[in-house]
């Protein structure tokens, strides 16, 4: 099958803007008759879908459609090494996740930002280090307390 051909800096910005309304928003998942949690985000000619299994450990999938094809896609797995903090890292996710003036102008905008340090919870910090470009990319995210990593999430994907 072709890769469809699609405005790519259009694709990018719903992806931003579709991620923003999704987990990183903070609004309730979607529980799914097979156990998963899905986040849908619709607008125009695209539609967004965000479904992951699991908890406090987790695996993931985001999709892109485009006129009712997939065109772009994500996969991720994460793992809390300190459940007893997870609270407080979603707490954090949530604020670097958010943190769209920097996210916008990287290269791998599917993530937060390179490096934030948290304003609500002390000694918290978030790391991101994507490789590659929207179109194909892969990388690692972890949010560290006083130098401990407490959690830690890895990344795949790219147009389809």
């Amino acid at each position: 099958m072709e890769k469809i051909k699609i405005n790519e800096d259009e694709l990018r910005d719903f992806t931003i803007e579709a991620k923003a309304n999704g987990w990183a928003s903070g609004k309730k998942a979607k529980k799914l008759a097979d156990g998963g949690r899905e986040f849908v985000f619709k607008k125009g000619l695209y539609l967004y879908r965000d479904v992951y299994y699991g908890d406090p450990n987790f695996l993931g999938t985001e999709i892109v459609w485009w006129k009712n094809n997939p065109v772009w896609g994500m996969g991720y797995y994460g793992m809390f090494h300190d459940a007893s903090q997870e609270k407080d890292i979603n707490q954090v996710l949530h604020e670097a996740l958010n943190r769209i003036e920097d996210i916008i102008n990287m290269l791998v905008p599917v993530r937060g930002p390179y490096e934030y340090a948290s304003k609500e919870k002390e000694g918290y910090k978030y790391l991101n280090e994507p490789q590659g470009h929207f179109g194909k990319f892969a990388g690692d995210e972890r949010v560290i307390k006083n130098e401990n990593l407490p959690f830690h999430l890895w990344y795949h994907g790219g147009r389809i």
